[in-house]
Parts: C-alpha cells; structure tokens; sequence
C-alpha cells in the first residue's frame, strides 16, 4: 500500500515481490482497485495500530537506553578516533 500511496504504478515496484507469482500479483492489485474504501479504511487501521505499537515500545525502552548509554566507557570510539585524525594531519 505503501508504494500505491507513494504513487507508484504496479509494474515499478512488482520487482520487489519476486516471491508471488504474476498472476497473483495481478489479482492483488486489482482487488486494491476494486475494493479501494475498504482498503483504505483497514490501511488506516493497521497504521495507527503500528503507530501506537512504536510509541508503546518507546516509552518502554527509553529508560534502558539511558541506563545503556550511561554505562558506554567515557573514552570511547570518537576519542580514539580525533585523537587518530589529528595525527595524521
């Protein structure tokens, strides 16, 4: 659905699903066609959904990678990294 809202013909992003057969490719995209509403409509669905999911997640998470990023050593990558840049300059 992605694509069709993007507004990609079918035809340019069928490279992306070489699992399914062409003729069932075909009858996906014209069931989109002729059942457009009710697509849309489960399409909103399952976004919001996702959306809720991903913020859930978020918030869940967020304190561990404060605790993550707490425990990172305090001379790390970038440091050794300047410090090498500045080196070879």
């Amino acid at each position: 659905m992605d694509y069709i809202y993007a507004g990609y013909s079918p035809k340019s992003f069928r490279h992306h699903f070489p699992q399914i057969a062409d003729k069932q490719f075909d009858a996906a995209t014209l069931y989109i066609e002729v059942n457009h509403a009710e697509i849309e409509t489960e399409y909103q669905i399952v976004l919001k959904e996702a959306a809720e999911s991903r913020q859930y997640w978020e918030e869940q998470n967020r304190e561990r990678f404060v605790q993550n990023v707490a425990t990172l050593p305090k001379t790390g990558y970038l440091i050794h990294k300047t410090a090498l840049d500045k080196n070879q300059s």
